[in-house]
């Protein structure tokens, strides 16, 4: 769905393309917001689609989940 949305006009099997893509929309549309007092409590992808808002971990864990959800295997570590 979103995801699919991200990648109009780049061809399968272009999976570096797909991954520019993710990356770079989340890097224009999800602001980087400290954890609050310091607390790492982590987003799920979904609330930071709405938020628009996270720290680097919910960005992260927001690209694996773009990525894996068009085919692209990802892995947080």
């Amino acid at each position: 769905a979103y995801a699919d949305g991200l990648l109009v006009g780049i061809a399968p099997p272009d999976t570096v393309g797909a991954a520019q893509a993710i990356l770079t929309a989340v890097a224009r549309e999800v602001r980087y917001t400290p954890a609050p007092h310091r607390a790492e409590v982590a987003q799920h992808p979904d609330r930071l689609l709405v938020t628009r808002a996270g720290d680097c971990d919910d960005m992260a864990a927001l690209v694996g989940a773009l990525a894996e959800s068009v085919g692209i295997p990802a892995r947080i570590v």
